[in-house]
């Protein structure tokens, strides 16, 4: 609507409305394409502001994080005539993001070249682009930017983000499992990503009025509530904004097909890593330090005197979420959890898992765990998780037991080899009775399984991804293969 581009106006926002870029009647001709993409190609008119040295597009539901690199870094970043960020097809880049120096010369190139394409694309503008920059003839400098502004968890972007503890410059709305149809600022359980608790916590700021219910929002004369929405004032009512939510779906094919496609037995050369691949910049965290929390022993409802050390002493997340003042006294800027995870009986600890997809009822609920991590964010602290990826249930577990064991119940998902860690000297033996045999007598992964490889990857990225963890802590990382390890970091 008119009116909401006033606002921008109101701000200082320059409004373009670039002129129509028409889609070569190859790709019209597909249905699907012709009725979501029909207008995409106008995503090259960025050329047309040659007023600017460079100009960059990204897509209207990104937010930036404030605690990360500014927006500026961007044109810093880019050294060519073209950058963008990466995407899940390796094939092409993702127009998310994309820098470029404007020229209506080149853009009257790309509009002759795009006349005469004769190619089918899915995405059609990224992989048009994409073949134009690399074909010499067309003298285009084009180079990707830094996976620290690839956003995407579970969508095109997703497997350049790089490391779990790089963190992320930009966020985008495929890091949402479900947009919500009442924005309500509080977490929603499993259906809250971390991109909207940042968006949530960068519209308080701004604007009164978000943090309010119905009932407070009709009560005021300086708010307006509208269908899910209570805004500020100068933010007209309108309909088309609060249409019913709609799943964003997420897959998993891509991360199988990732694993599927890895040799399992990789190279010494191929694992080398060097310490300039290290993360540099802000999302190098911590800058202070970490404080590790064992969640049951941490902070109870009501403090009371434990009698048994080898069971549940009470501690909640909760509880935990209530001390976060004391943590931002101590002047740390990070927090480690012990293992949020269902475990079974008498695992207080954690590494005692039953159920990966499950909270432990001990210690809260998935929306109470979305909720110590929204608090910690707003208080400019980042979340650990510790995963246990190397095994599953309890000490002298029986076979007939695994059953129990969720998602990994069968007897094939675990080393069958008759061995076991328990004393230092077991932990001096070869890689192989490492990686192979069970600690402790507990099912042990069988990580050479692909199944058994992908279904991990995937657990640990909707499990970060879900509740808003900003990096992973991987527990018995020595008795699992390197392979695995480094197939986990690149997924």
């Amino acid at each position: 609507p008119t009116s909401f581009l006033d606002i921008l106006k109101a701000s200082g926002v320059r409004i373009f409305t670039p002129p129509h870029i028409a889609m070569p009647p190859v790709m019209m001709s597909d249905p699907i394409i012709s009725q979501r993409w029909a207008a995409v190609m106008d995503k090259f008119n960025l050329f047309l502001l040659a007023n600017h040295s460079k100009v960059a597009v990204l897509d209207l539901d990104m937010v930036f994080d404030p605690r990360g690199d500014p927006p500026s870094q961007l044109f810093d970043d880019c050294k060519t005539e073209l950058c963008a960020v990466r995407d899940g097809d390796p094939r092409f880049m993702n127009a998310g993001v994309v820098v470029a120096t404007p020229s209506e010369h080149r853009l009257a190139h790309i509009v002759s070249a795009l006349a005469m394409e004769r190619h089918h694309y899915e995405m059609p503008e990224q992989s048009f682009l994409t073949r134009y920059a690399e074909q010499p003839e067309n003298q285009m400098s084009f180079t990707y930017l830094d996976r620290k502004w690839n956003s995407c968890v579970g969508g095109g972007m997703l497997l350049n983000t790089g490391p779990g503890y790089t963190g992320f410059n930009v966020l985008h709305s495929c890091s949402w499992t479900l947009k919500p149809g009442n924005m309500k600022l509080e977490p929603v359980g499993t259906e809250m990503y971390h991109t909207v608790q940042v968006f949530q916590s960068i519209h308080m700021k701004v604007d009164a009025c978000a943090a309010r219910s119905q009932d407070d929002c009709s009560e005021s004369m300086d708010c307006n509530w509208c269908g899910h929405y209570c805004s500020d004032q100068a933010v007209p009512c309108h309909a088309a904004l609060f249409l019913n939510s709609s799943s964003v779906e997420t897959s998993s094919s891509k991360t199988a097909a990732l694993v599927e496609s890895f040799e399992l037995n990789e190279t010494a050369e191929t694992r080398a890593k060097t310490w300039a691949d290290l993360p540099s910049g802000h999302y190098a965290w911590p800058k202070v330090g970490i404080y590790q929390i064992l969640l049951d022993r941490f902070a109870s409802p009501q403090e009371e005197y434990c009698e048994d050390l080898t069971d549940y002493c009470g501690g909640t997340l909760a509880a935990a979420a209530g001390k976060l003042d004391y943590l931002k006294e101590l002047g740390v800027d990070g927090i480690s959890l012990s293992p949020v995870i269902d475990n079974m009986p008498g695992g207080y600890h954690g590494y005692w898992p039953k159920d990966l997809n499950a909270v432990n009822p001990k210690l809260g609920t998935g929306a109470d765990l979305a909720q110590f991590i929204f608090q910690a964010h707003t208080n400019d602290m980042k979340v650990i998780s510790d995963v246990v990826l190397n095994h599953a249930g309890s000490p002298l577990m029986k076979l007939e037991d695994i059953s129990m064991l969720q998602p990994f119940g069968s007897v094939e998902d675990y080393h069958q080899d008759n061995c076991s860690l328990w004393t230092g000297a077991d932990f001096s033996q070869s890689r192989e009775k490492l990686e192979r045999c069970s600690l402790f007598g507990m099912p042990d992964y069988n990580h050479e399984d692909p199944r058994v490889a992908s279904g991990l990857m995937e657990w640990v990225r909707t499990h970060v991804d879900t509740y808003g963890f900003d990096g992973i802590r991987i527990d018995a990382a020595k008795h699992m293969p390197l392979s695995f390890l480094r197939h986990l970091a690149e997924d």
